[in-house]
């Protein structure tokens, strides 16, 4: 039941779903419907990290579009249907049963699902010493020490920042990192939205980067415990294609994808044709440059509209699909009951966000606002 102006004005407007379909996002259909002949050979079973054609795409663009000094090899690259799965098999292989995974807070809802369903990998929730709005997303080595335990293997970033919008800082990370290397701990970057920075693109830097740019005690660590995860659904506007890439330099998990790679392989047909995309170095240049600024202004569109209405949003989002706002003054009391009936008033009225606590929030009243779901000029429904 979708709000639509011409047919369904009184439908729900989905601003909890973090998809891109701007207008900038349709010329890849075009691209697609383009894909050069499927060769006979590729009918048959393919490489389960991926067929060669498509990895080495996947590095040229990663190479051009998210790093800016350290170097993705095709052979360092796993691609399977999404980066859940991909997060999903990482679990599989750094943790066993029962161990735990520190996630800063807020984070994306589904990691539960990513971590939990069946890698059976608790969250430990990494909150901010100070409840001031300000804190939110700022990674600091006091808060995650505050929340490490023995049984934490895993310390899972999200850069730029889901549900916040922002982008970490260069001297944040690399506080972070050397923390996490005095612990042994095993280092996944989810960078997702990478290639949807709409503002102060520079300020992004890649794990990959970082590390290659570091000179850390222990090179082994480096080459065995960092790992970068990255895909299409979002910058690409491309969901369903279905498609997310771990880059690692860890030999075992190379291996191991080998068989893990079984069950959430990506169709020869779709790797061979995006492939076939990513080839064409003009288009993907002008595509995500095109798809930057269509963010840009739908955000902008956004925040002022919210600063019109008086409602508050956190920090200064620069990257990614959504924002993060503070409904806290239409809370009945402070706890997330009242959040919970705050959002089903909401949901009533044909209003759907993601609510804080699915994020991992300890404060009530914070949602997720998602701007680029629905198509049209600047994000506007169509």
């Amino acid at each position: 039941d979708l709000w639509r102006r011409d047919t369904n004005e009184l439908g729900k407007i989905l601003l909890c779903r973090a998809e891109n379909k701007l207008e900038s996002t349709t010329r890849l259909v075009q691209e697609l419907n383009q894909a050069k002949a499927f060769p006979a050979n590729k009918l048959g079973y393919q490489d389960y990290k991926g067929m060669v054609e498509l990895r080495e795409a996947v590095s040229r663009y990663a190479n051009r579009h998210i790093c800016k000094s350290a170097r993705m090899e095709p052979e360092d690259l796993m691609v399977s249907a999404g980066c859940g799965v991909v997060l999903e098999n990482c679990f599989f292989c750094f943790c066993d049963y029962g161990d735990a995974c520190l996630v800063p807070a807020p984070y994306y809802g589904q990691f539960g699902r990513d971590l939990g369903m069946r890698a059976g990998v608790e969250i430990v929730k990494v909150h901010p010493s100070s409840a001031s709005a300000d804190r939110f997303g700022k990674l600091s080595v006091e808060d995650l020490q505050a929340a490490y335990t023995p049984k934490c293997k895993v310390l899972l970033l999200t850069n730029p920042h889901n549900p916040l919008g922002i982008v970490h800082s260069k001297a944040d990370l690399i506080a972070v990192l050397r923390w996490a290397q005095s612990l042994d701990l095993h280092v996944i970057s989810d960078e997702i939205y990478a290639c949807s920075v709409y503002k102060n693109k520079d300020d992004f830097v890649s794990l990959a980067d970082l590390v290659s740019e570091l000179e850390l005690p222990d090179e082994h660590w480096v080459q065995t415990h960092c790992h970068t995860v990255f895909g299409f659904s979002k910058d690409f506007g491309a969901s369903g294609l279905r498609i997310g890439a771990l880059h690692s330099k860890n030999s075992a998990i190379v291996h191991a994808w080998n068989a893990l790679g079984y069950s959430c392989a990506i169709s020869s047909s779709c790797q061979w044709d995006f492939a076939a995309v990513l080839g064409k170095d003009e288009f993907v240049a002008d595509f995500l440059a095109e798809n930057a600024r269509c963010l840009a202004q739908a955000s902008e569109k956004l925040t002022s509209a919210l600063q019109q209405a008086g409602i508050p949003f956190v920090g200064e989002p620069s990257a990614g699909l959504f924002l993060f706002i503070d409904l806290r003054g239409l809370l009945e009391d402070n706890s997330f009951d009242a959040e919970r009936k705050l959002w089903s008033r909401l949901v009533s009225r044909g209003v759907v966000l993601n609510p804080g606590q699915s994020c991992g929030m300890k404060t009530p009243g914070y949602f997720r606002l998602c701007f680029a779901w629905m198509s049209g000029k600047f994000g506007r429904p169509s």
